[in-house]
Formats: C-alpha cells, sequence, structure tokens
C-alpha cells in the first residue's frame, strides 16, 4: 500500500499522475475518485477538511485503490481489469519519501514535500504477513490503536524527525492514555530508539500500577489485562514491525482481536528489523 501527505500541492501531483495513467477518465471525476480514494465522500469535503487541517501537520493517509475504483466505477468507469490499474498507487512516477536527516525538536513538523510512503507488508521471506490468526489480529489493534492515538494527540507521526512529545530530544520516553474501541480503557508508552524507529508499548484494562512498568520489555499483565508491544518503522516505509510481544487474559482475547481499527497514515504489518 502507499500512504500520502495530505497536502493540496500533494494532491495535485497524485492527480498529475494519475491522469497520464487514465487519460480516458475526466478531470473532474479524476478528483472526486481521488478524494473518495483518501476516505472522503467528495472533492468537496476533502478541500474543507483541508482547509481546517493544521498546516505543519498535515494527515497522512493510506491510498485505498478498492475505494478509487468503486469511485471511478459508479462515474462509469470500468478499471478493474485494466492492466494499468493492477499497481495502482504503487508507483505512479512520484517520488517517494527519502529521510534527508531532519530534526525533531519541539517544533517538528511534517515536510509537506514529502509524497509517497511505502507501507510494508512483506516478510523477509518475500510472502505476505498474515493477519489470520486471532492473536495476531488482537496484537495489530492494539498497535495500531496507540499509534493513532500518539497521531492524534500531535506526540510523533509517521514520518522521521517528528517527534514532539515533553523529553524526546533527551530519549526520554512518555506515557499517555487514550480509549480503544468504544470504552475500553488504555495506556501507551512510546519511546524513540535508533534510526527513527519508535517502541510502542500498549496496555488495555491497565492495572492501578500500569506506569511504573509500561517501559519493561515483557511487562505483561503487570501492566494491564492485555499487554503488546513493538516497533514503528518511519524511515524505511511507514509500518508496524509485526512481532509477537503480546499477552491477554483469555476472557479479553475476542474483544480485542474483533474490532476493525484504521491506521492513520502507515501499514499495519511489516517485516521486523533486527
Amino acid at each position: 500500500m502507499t500512504a500520502l501527505v495530505l497536502t493540496r500541492a500533494n494532491l495535485a501531483l497524485v492527480k498529475d499522475a494519475l491522469r497520464a495513467q487514465f487519460p480516458a477518465i475526466k478531470s473532474a471525476h479524476l478528483t472526486e475518485a481521488l478524494a473518495y480514494s483518501v476516505n472522503h465522500r467528495t472533492h468537496a469535503s476533502l478541500l474543507a477538511a483541508l482547509d481546517a487541517a493544521d498546516p505543519t501537520w498535515p494527515d497522512v493517509v493510506l491510498l485505498n485503490k478498492t475505494r478509487f475504483l468503486d469511485r471511478a466505477e459508479e462515474l462509469g468507469y470500468s478499471l478493474r481489469n485494466a492492466s494499468n490499474s493492477k499497481r495502482l498507487f504503487d508507483r505512479i512516477g512520484i517520488p517517494l519519501f527519502e529521510n534527508s536527516g531532519r530534526g525533531g525538536g519541539d517544533t517538528a513538523s511534517i515536510p509537506t514535500n514529502a509524497i509517497l510512503l511505502k507501507t510494508d507488508s512483506v516478510a523477509r521471506d518475500g510472502k505476505k504477513i498474515s493477519l489470520s490468526s486471532t492473536r495476531t489480529r488482537a496484537w495489530t489493534n492494539m498497535m495500531v490503536a496507540a499509534v493513532n492515538a500518539g497521531i492524534d494527540q500531535k506526540l510523533f507521526h509517521v514520518l522521521p524527525g517528528t517527534n514532539r512529545w515533553p523529553g524526546h530530544s533527551n530519549d526520554d520516553g512518555c506515557a499517555y492514555e487514550f480509549t480503544f474501541a468504544e470504552n475500553v480503557p488504555a495506556l501507551a508508552h512510546v519511546r524513540s530508539i535508533s534510526w527513527d524507529e519508535l517502541s510502542i508499548h500498549v496496555a488495555l484494562w491497565p492495572t492501578p500500577k500500569a506506569i511504573e512498568w509500561m517501559d519493561a520489555g515483557n511487562a505483561g499483565f503487570l501492566v494491564g489485562d492485555a499487554w503488546a508491544a513493538g516497533w514503528l518503522e518511519r524511515r524505511a516505509g511507514s509500518y508496524l514491525q509485526t512481532s509477537t510481544f503480546f499477552r491477554c487474559r483469555k476472557n479479553k482475547l475476542a474483544t480485542v482481536a474483533d474490532t476493525t481499527i484504521v491506521p492513520k497514515g502507515f501499514g499495519d504489518r511489516g517485516r521486523l528489523h533486527l
């Protein structure tokens, strides 16, 4: 999958690339399909969201191929079997973001000239990483929810050099609270490690002393009825490095695994870097 830093300039560049790829689609229809691919019903609603956004901290969104093709079909275009739609958004002629050593000071902001980000779903052996097991889905849901919450609270983002939490420049970690799914209390801890990776630990239904143990390597049930840990890759791409650091009470596992949480501009699975 591919993620986009959501700015007017970047949308214009993506549209130009799509026009070259699909010359038969009318410009207005292409605009509507592109808006739909970034989870807006119309181009007008997308523009309203852009006007309301913080210009120094724009959203990063996953470009949804299925939504693009669905909307194009509604507008009268049959693209699903077209050879040039097979790798839609994967390589559309726009430079991929490359880290340029940007600092992560207190005024860190997303570099708005970063166009496309790679999200990874392939393991070292070249096979797709599956989320078929209940435990893997539960781990993924917890990690995605924690990263989403960190982004919403403007503690960090999916690009390198965008750490904002107090003390990050001194290698201090930060704990933060959020709500998982509809009403499950959650606590997370983020710490910056080498190569712009973030170490993320998450606890659901946290214990009274969870804050004291959140940064421990294998805290498990010391911090909550469910515990997960892993790393967010931000230099080779934007994705969670899939791991097995997970503990969950049996009576809570289905609740955690059967939730649907959409990542905010990063892949929900990727190779583990050792």
